[in-house]
């Protein structure tokens, strides 16, 4: 697999599925893509729909399920445990409530060099569903922080840090809602905190010492 597509998921299943078939409707190379989602145990909207998730014609989706755990403030951890089990080239850190409006987006994202960087869809705006290479995520042996939600924020600065970040504004990708009520979207007080600055600044030193090596 070229691409693989982390979504974590909850009560949500027509609304997923809508962002599962926009991606594919819009994908040259369907065959090089994998989605990886996350689904609670225990969600039951997921499990009376679960057929409607899957689009007809389209069975490389693997379902994660696993404890709700402290829900969107366990971000972190979801997205690296999808990240686990992912094949692709390029990890995209994705929300379930998105609507893909490039075609060939894939194509887009296999032009880029093979090398250790985060793609920031969003030209020069905030790091907001950043794409990951498979050498930048091997590095770290992470795509988020287990102790922190804000996995868009995470990349942006260890990959602003390293040099590593690079702004496109070739894929139109748009945040169908944003989810207030949680808190979700404003990075929280907590990612400033000292002990993870100091998490991101060791993980900004060990992308530069690979790039020394190479």
């Amino acid at each position: 697999m070229s691409i693989s597509l982390l979504i974590p998921s909850r009560g949500k299943p027509k609304v997923l599925k809508a962002a599962i078939c926009s991606l594919l409707n819009t994908a040259d190379k369907k065959h090089t893509l994998e989605f990886i989602i996350k689904l609670d145990d225990g969600d039951i909207a997921h499990t009376e729909y679960f057929d409607e998730i899957v689009p007809i014609n389209f069975s490389n989706i693997t379902i994660k399920t696993t404890p709700k755990e402290d829900g969107w403030k366990s971000l972190g951890k979801f997205f690296n445990d999808l990240a686990q089990h992912s094949m692709g080239q390029w990890l995209w850190v994705l929300n379930d409530d998105i609507e893909m409006k490039t075609q060939g987006w894939d194509e887009i994202i296999q032009s880029f060099e093979d090398k250790p960087c985060v793609i920031n869809p969003h030209g020069q705006g905030l790091t907001l569903f950043p794409i990951v290479n498979r050498k930048f995520y091997n590095i770290l042996e992470r795509i988020g922080l287990d102790e922190n939600p804000h996995v868009d924020t995470y990349l942006q600065d260890v990959s602003g840090g390293s040099n590593t970040l690079i702004r496109t504004d070739k894929i139109n990708i748009q945040h169908l809602k944003s989810h207030p009520e949680s808190g979700y979207g404003e990075t929280s007080t907590h990612y400033y905190s000292k002990e993870i600055q100091d998490l991101v600044k060791k993980d900004i030193e060990k992308i530069k010492n690979y790039l020394t090596t190479m």
